[in-house]
């Protein structure tokens, strides 16, 4: 039997002349804009693509939206989606319909044709999750009256489903207007994360809720022991005097953002001519594992304000957390505070929580963080004659940074994640690290910088002083400090592996250096240099003497783009151990250890002899990114920027050809604003990668050509000024929407500030 669905908002669709796409288009031409809820099933039945099919049955969904945060948490594997639609006019030639973007793979059916489909189903799986979904529709096959399309969606892990839109048909004219809209700076992120490096939460504006309280900020402590999400949800509801109830998770933000350079998330509602002003924070001015949730409700008169009920509802996610809520009448508002905590004990959680508490009235607890924070951006330092965006950004910036170092103590302490959870990339990289460590020395916070560069120092690694793979040995050779790939949240060494192999990477002892002597330059800390020389020197410097090889530079490693093995000698790695050699020379001619000096200097030389002579493509003028690759289309890699920015003369004619034809060969195709990172690559390589845009815009400063790199520096500042001033770790190759992991820390917040103090 076939179904209208006419009791559901997805049933009649505005088709005809003049209807906008949410502003961005204009009118005159036909279209249909589809509607946020659609039928879902989990599963996977062919027939589920019949137009004919009773459907009575089906879940109803939102979209665009990860399915794992509307009700599906943790759910991979096969679902449909089903939308019956009404045509009531011809849409003309060529209609396209849009999907946005599909994780990680669909096959599109329109009235049980297959029209279009992306990505890969097992048994070969492969993922297409940020490909913008266009799928010509074949004359004839859409009718006058109902019509039904059914996708099918295949979500290999991580989120999953029709995720962002737009989504609607449209005509050819349509679809190359947004292609052009899209290239603009433009809101696509809807997380507000925070923590207090001791747990984490965030504000969803997607679905309007706090959607998580972590227990640690880190992925996983150790190889058995994931962090565990405590809290599915968590909103107000508010019941007026007549007995009516609001539930604000049904309302859209008319404001979300952070407090200027903080962790406090603002969020502002409106309804019934009330105004609902929420915080939420972690608290790093008191207390532990806390998550502050506080509403401030004004707008009438103060009796009416008196007689309304704040609620919050809370929805815990396994383990039971410890709360308190309470409701104050300040002057003409009502204010209500809802506290949660992870002790797990009643008695300790009371203690806990009256502790932080105290006799502070909701405001003054709101007061004191912000005092806080306050306070802490006057220990730093912002650069001159930034305008009010780029201030703005660097003071978020150093936000980020703040509240993606863990304060655990123990081994934890320090450790800096490459990415604020819940986004996946919440482990510390030694890569990331250095450079969140360099942008947290330049911006003046010393004390954080120099705990990143301990937790490295006391971390537990050696796994791999030796270590054979397919019978060849591919281990560091001698006692090692740094760990070669990133860390558990315990401070143990990990790396992660596949078929080729775990990921060796030898660039982290060189970066490690850098780091360590941006934060000697700019505190003067020579007692942390003379405390640690012995270990940094033999463990850390000596292994970049060690490691390299009978070509001049640093032996074959998995690479930064984390390629597994056997490797290849890539140039970033060698740049970065120029770099860290330099600094370790520097080290040892202040401890006075003239032996080593001598050693490192030579050492240096060494290997900017060998990137000269080895990685430089003679012909063309261009720094290879690695040894082995001949051809440009192979051997083309973004992360050659860093042999310009440590190495060689950047006034240099190499220096001019590499950016020349990074323009030319990586620039962006569609979008025309920065870099992707290799011709060679996978989806995600293909995507523009904000790190490789700011280190290029370093490289084009030193090289004085200032105003193409204030030119990179404006789109990112303009997209994020965007996004609540959080980087991202990517931008659609497609529609520039942020994509990957966001915010990033070392390769997001710690790169825009170098980008802007080099």
């Amino acid at each position: 039997m076939k179904i209208a669905h006419k009791d559901l908002t997805n049933v009649l669709l505005i088709v005809g002349l003049g209807l906008l796409l949410q502003g961005c288009i204009g009118g005159g031409s036909q279209r249909i804009i589809f509607p946020k809820r659609w039928l879902f099933k989990t599963g996977d039945d062919p027939s589920w693509s019949d137009p004919e099919l009773d459907d009575t049955d089906w879940a109803v969904i939102e979209v665009p939206c990860q399915w794992e945060e509307v009700g599906y948490p943790g759910f991979d594997g096969y679902a449909w989606y089903r939308l019956h639609f009404l045509l009531q006019e011809d849409l003309g030639a060529e209609p396209i319909l849009v999907l946005g973007g599909v994780d990680d793979a669909d096959e599109t059916y329109l009235n049980g044709v297959k029209i279009g489909g992306l990505g890969g189903f097992p048994p070969d799986p492969h993922t297409e999750w940020n490909t913008l979904r266009e799928y010509p529709i074949p004359k004839g096959l859409m009718k006058q009256g109902e019509n039904v399309l059914a996708i099918r969606v295949y979500d290999m892990g991580l989120g999953g489903g029709l995720h962002k839109g737009p989504l609607g048909i449209f005509t050819r004219k349509d679809v190359e207007k947004m292609h052009e809209i899209s290239s603009q700076p433009h809101h696509s992120f809807h997380q507000l994360p925070f923590t207090n490096g001791l747990c984490y939460s965030n504000y969803n504006c997607r679905i309007h809720r706090i959607d998580s309280f972590g227990e640690h900020i880190y992925r996983n402590y150790d190889k058995t022991t994931k962090t565990k999400n405590l809290l599915r949800d968590a909103h107000w509801v508010i019941t007026l005097p007549d007995g009516r109830g609001i539930d604000l998770s049904k309302f859209e933000e008319v404001e979300a953002d952070y407090l200027s350079g903080t962790g406090i998330v603002k969020v502002v509602k409106s309804s019934d001519n009330l105004k609902f002003t929420s915080y939420y924070f972690t608290p790093f001015s008191r207390g532990g594992k806390i998550l502050v949730m506080l509403m401030k409700v004004e707008g009438r008169k103060k009796p009416y304000i008196s007689r309304l009920t704040i609620t919050p509802k809370l929805e815990f996610e396994g383990a039971e957390l410890r709360s308190f809520h309470k409701t104050y009448l300040q002057k003409d508002a009502l204010w209500s505070m809802a506290i949660l905590t992870q002790e797990s004990d009643s008695q300790r959680a009371k203690e806990e929580i009256k502790g932080f508490i105290g006799s502070r009235l909701p405001e003054e607890i709101l007061e004191a963080e912000k005092r806080w924070w306050k306070d802490w951006h006057q220990m730093g330092r912002i650069p001159e004659e930034l305008s009010e965006a780029e201030r703005a950004l660097y003071l978020q910036s150093t936000a980020v940074l703040k509240m993606g170092q863990c304060r655990e103590p123990g081994r934890s302490y320090g450790q800096i994640l490459a990415s604020l959870p819940p986004a996946h990339y919440n482990i510390a990289w030694v890569r990331d690290g250095a450079y969140a460590i360099a942008g947290l020395a330049r911006s003046g916070h010393l004390s954080e910088a120099k705990a990143g560069l301990e937790f490295m120092l006391q971390a537990k690694t050696g796994l791999f002083e030796k270590f054979a793979f397919k019978g060849k040995e591919y281990g560091i050779g001698r006692p090692y400090q740094i760990s070669i790939c990133r860390y558990y949240g315990g401070g143990e060494e990990e790396t992660d592996s596949n078929q080729n192999g775990p990921n060796i990477e030898l660039d982290g002892f060189g970066l490690f250096l850098w780091a360590l002597e941006e934060y000697v330059t700019q505190s003067g800390d020579i007692d942390f240099l003379r405390k640690y020389w012995e270990l940094i020197s033999s463990k850390i410097a000596d292994v970049l003497v060690h490691s390299i090889d009978e070509t001049d530079l640093i032996r074959a490693d998995s690479g930064p783009w984390e390629r597994h093995l056997p490797g290849k000698h890539f140039s970033h790695t060698s740049a970065a151990a120029v770099r860290g050699l330099r600094a370790a020379a520097h080290f040892a001619s202040i401890i006075g250890d003239k032996k080593r000096e001598r050693e490192y200097l030579a050492a240096e030389e060494r290997l900017k002899k060998g990137i000269e002579a080895k990685l430089v493509d003679r012909p063309r003028g261009v720094i290879k990114g690695n040894l082995e690759d001949k051809e440009i289309d192979k051997y083309l890699d973004a992360s050659a920027v860093e042999v310009i920015n440590w190495v060689i003369d950047p006034q240099s004619p190499i220096a001019e050809s590499t950016i020349k034809t990074f323009d030319e060969f990586l620039r962006m195709k569609k979008t025309k604003h920065g870099y992707f990172r290799i011709l060679s690559g996978d989806w995600y390589d293909r995507q523009e990668w904000v790190m490789v845009d700011l280190r290029i815009a370093s490289a084009l400063k030193r090289m004085g050509r200032r105003k193409e790199a204030q030119k990179i520096i404006n789109w990112v500042v303009a997209q994020s000024s965007l996004n609540y001033n959080l980087i991202a770790e990517l931008y659609s190759e497609e529609t520039t929407d942020y994509q990957g992991a966001t915010p990033m820390c070392g390769f997001g917040a710690g790169a825009y500030i170098l980008a802007l103090t080099d």
